[in-house]
């Protein structure tokens, strides 16, 4: 199947014809400013929280993997036991073609939304919408909250089509 990577606006009215998640999850980065915000810890279960990452082509480090995330639910339960190495456990193409928003989102401080269609692993494609959302700690330190959702059947075409 093709492998792609679409980004999208980061708007409300996307996010929220995908995930109220999602929508909930913008509206307090907004509101925070991009701090790392105590209100996002009321979906702490459903992200990652990410390094910010050191290149443009390669993901960053995986610091914490929610119980009900995304990643969680493709890659195992043992796979999310190990947050540091859990990055390891994905093949280097993988982690190319979902690379570059991260680094967007990072380096711009923008949230960046995104369509993909990859091979997670063998025999293992999927297609989801993602959610990256840079914020900063009070002591100033730099990190990413990711938030995924695979995509119904046909999702993708009416995400284009509003746009």
């Amino acid at each position: 199947m093709l492998e792609y990577t679409e980004r999208r606006p980061a708007t409300a009215l996307i996010l929220e014809e995908l995930s109220t998640t999602g929508a909930q999850l913008l509206h307090i980065w907004n509101k925070s400013n991009g701090h790392l915000s105590p209100d996002f810890i009321d979906h702490a279960r459903k992200v990652l929280l990410m390094a910010p990452p050191a290149t443009p082509s390669d993901s960053p480090d995986i610091i914490m993997i929610g119980n009900d995330s995304f990643a969680r639910h493709v890659f195992g339960a043992e796979w999310a036991q190990h947050p540091t190495s859990a990055r390891k456990a994905m093949s280097r193409t993988y982690r190319q073609l979902v690379a570059s928003s991260y680094w967007n989102a990072y380096r711009s401080n923008r949230p960046i939304f995104d369509l993909i269609g990859a091979n997670i692993s063998d025999e293992n494609y999927r297609e989801y919408c993602r959610l990256i959302l840079p914020v900063h700690s009070r002591a100033g330190i730099s990190q990413l909250i990711v938030f995924t959702k695979e995509l119904p059947d046909q999702a993708s075409r009416t995400i284009s089509l509003i746009n």
